[in-house]
């Protein structure tokens, strides 16, 4: 199963990144997630075709990409925020996009309204250390939207990285981010999170619609559940309830033989 092709090559029309940053950038949007059977990713992605609204982010002969990431906190103050359930909270990272060849420093700003605003910066470096240039940024721009920044400057929390493709509807100006393998590592080395299983992101620039109504016709919710924190609970904090909330309810289907 873990590696396996999630989207056959034809299945949707190829979009490239410029065209999809013009009509769906979703800097400030609404997230919601689902985390899936990845067995049961097939009939979700067969509906999304028939409407004939999605395309697949495409660069060259490639579909599906590896993303890689760098977390940064202070005392764990993020993933604290996160497990609490605090309506404004961020989070810190280093990304490397491979569909366009850049790291980017980005800040995830979860606002009071339930929307994430997204501020990034281009890096040189892929680099497990914030300079002091790039933490001043980080400061100035949760000043901006009134956070209160880490008690001291931020260090690696963990390592972040998983599969992923990434579907557009430009009429609707919307994206899906469908990611398997992924892969967290820490303290206590690389842990497989939910290997028989995948985060779907659903990204649009107003609160849920259709494709909502589409995944819960498949029986499937929408629920919390952040990727760094299970990364961080997985390597500090195993009894974690949301990281064990999400594998309980995958244990509800059958997994194909």
């Amino acid at each position: 199963m873990v590696g396996s092709p999630v989207v056959p090559a034809d299945h949707f029309t190829p979009i490239d990144l410029d065209t999809m940053d013009a009509v769906a950038a979703l800097r400030n949007r609404v997230d919601t997630k689902y985390v899936i059977p990845r067995h049961e990713l097939g009939p979700v992605l067969n509906d999304l075709r028939f409407t004939g609204l999605w395309s697949q982010l495409t660069i060259g002969a490639d579909s599906s990409f590896v993303y890689s990431n760098i977390y940064f906190d202070h005392d764990l103050m993020s993933f604290r925020h996160h497990v609490q359930r605090r309506h404004r909270r961020f989070k810190i990272r280093s990304r490397q996009y491979p569909a366009s060849a850049t790291t980017q420093l980005e800040l995830k700003v979860r606002s009071g309204r339930d929307r994430t605003i997204k501020e990034r910066r281009v890096r040189d470096n892929h680099t497990a250390t914030l300079n002091d240039a790039e933490y001043a940024w980080v400061v100035t721009h949760l000043d901006r939207h009134g956070l209160v920044p880490h008690h001291a400057h931020p260090r690696t929390t963990t390592f972040l990285s998983y599969q992923r493709i990434t579907l557009v509807a430009p009429s609707r100006g919307e994206r899906i981010t469908i990611d398997t393998d992924v892969t967290a590592t820490g303290q206590q080395g690389a842990t497989l999170l939910l290997p028989d299983a995948a985060v779907i992101e659903v990204k649009s620039p107003e609160h849920r619609g259709p494709t909502t109504e589409l995944l819960l016709r498949h029986g499937h919710r929408p629920q919390s559940y952040s990727k760094y924190c299970a990364a961080v609970a997985a390597d500090r904090y195993p009894c974690y309830l949301p990281s064990r909330d999400a594998v309980r309810r995958l244990r509800r289907h059958d997994t194909p033989q």
